[in-house]
């Protein structure tokens, strides 16, 4: 890929729940921090600047305006393909060239597979699996580790951590 945008979003659809989040600022300079090393990673404000929930068929609608040339994929994690009920997926996947949904190497393919079949895609054959190397690090696991006051260290990057600590999020 020549470019990777992250795009924080305003409110995600499926965490309508403030306390299990930190707020749209604290989540962009978090990511902000992550992404400075990285020339071809780049931080967008697009759904931040919008009031409401952010939905990625919105988001994706003006990218390819914003990108009329370009090929747009959208990397997601396989689990939030599987877990989330998803506004319009079949209408974005036919806006991009790929889903490319990352999954670790111990999913269970026949329980995705049958989640898609049931999904009733007709733009199904866009969904990419590709394997992530194996880390047992997410979100929700920072998340509790802070909420019980357990270390961090070499989970996020010592200036997100900094920033964590410092600004007192997920406690």
């Amino acid at each position: 890929l020549d470019k990777i945008i992250f795009i924080p979003n305003q409110i995600p659809p499926h965490r309508m729940r403030e306390e299990e989040i930190a707020s749209p600022i604290d989540r962009y300079n978090m990511l902000k921090l992550a992404l400075e090393d990285h020339l071809k990673f780049k931080l967008s404000l697009l759904e931040l600047k919008k009031k409401g929930v952010s939905y990625t068929f919105s988001t994706i609608q003006i990218l390819k305006k914003k990108y009329p040339e370009d090929e747009l994929f959208f990397i997601s994690a396989i689990d939030a393909l599987l877990k989330y009920s998803w506004h319009k997926l079949d209408q974005i996947l036919e806006l991009l060239s790929k889903f490319l949904a990352a999954a670790r190497f111990n999913f269970n393919l026949k329980e995705f597979n049958k989640k898609i079949k049931d999904l009733n895609l007709k733009n199904a054959f866009k969904i990419e699996v590709f394997i992530i190397p194996y880390l047992e690090i997410s979100g929700e696991l920072i998340r509790n580790k802070l909420k019980n006051k357990k270390n961090i260290n070499f989970l996020v990057p010592k200036k997100v951590e900094n920033y964590i600590i410092k600004n007192k999020l997920y406690q």
